[in-house]
């Protein structure tokens, strides 16, 4: 967001007048603020829980892979 920023960049939603950066207003910074780290959990998350189903897998694709029929 600070590059964004720095760039001259301003965000305004259309069905929520909250979320205006257009303004100078401490709130819709906030409210941007909260959303960025909600991305960035959601983030993490994702990547955790791929590397986990990853290592789930390694087993049987090993198997799988060794195994003649």
């Amino acid at each position: 967001m600070t590059k964004l920023k720095g760039n001259g960049v301003r965000f305004r939603s259309i069905t929520k007048p909250f979320i205006d950066t257009t303004k100078k207003s401490s709130h819709s910074e906030f409210i941007i603020k909260i959303f960025a780290a909600l991305a960035q959990m959601e983030r993490c998350t994702i990547i955790e829980r791929t590397k986990a189903d990853l290592e789930s897998t390694r087993p049987r694709v090993k198997f799988w892979k060794h195994r003649k029929d």
